[in-house]
C-alpha cells in the first residue's frame, strides 16, 4: 500500500494535486515534492512503476510555474493558485531531476538548469 494523502479536486488550480489532509487548501510545494520522493522509492521498492503515474501530473504543474529565477512559491492556495508567502524554494528540482532519470527524458532538464543558476548570475 502507498502512501495515504487527500487529493485535490479537479476544479481546484492544483488539481489531483496531495493534500496534507481533506480540505486542506494551503499546501507546501516542497511537501509535493517529499511525496513524489516518497512514491518514486515505493516504485523502486516494489517494482511498481504505476507510483510515479501521479507525479507526472505534478511535474508538468511545476514546469509551468517556476520562476524566472528558477525556484518556486514555498507556500500555495492549491484551490485558488494563490500564492501564500514570498519565501520560494528550489526543492522541487531534486523531484524533477529524478523523474527525468527514472522516465530516461530529457523533459525536465531544461527546468533543472534554470534552478541550477543563481539570482544575479
Amino acid at each position: 500500500m502507498g502512501p495515504v494523502y487527500a487529493v485535490a479536486p479537479l476544479d481546484w488550480a492544483y488539481e489531483l494535486f496531495p493534500l496534507p489532509a481533506e480540505g486542506e487548501e494551503i499546501i507546501s510545494l516542497e511537501w509535493v515534492a517529499e511525496v513524489a520522493q516518497g512514491l518514486f522509492d515505493l516504485a523502486e521498492a516494489t517494482g511498481d512503476r504505476a507510483h510515479i503515474g501521479p507525479t507526472l501530473h505534478w511535474a508538468h504543474r511545476f514546469v509551468i510555474t517556476q520562476g524566472r529565477e528558477g525556484d518556486w512559491p514555498f507556500l500555495v492556495n492549491a484551490r485558488t493558485g494563490e500564492v501564500v508567502t514570498t519565501q520560494r524554494t528550489r526543492k522541487p528540482v531534486e523531484f524533477l531531476a529524478r523523474l527525468g532519470d527514472l522516465l530516461q527524458s530529457s523533459e525536465f532538464e531544461h527546468v533543472v538548469a534554470r534552478a541550477a543558476i543563481k539570482p544575479g548570475s
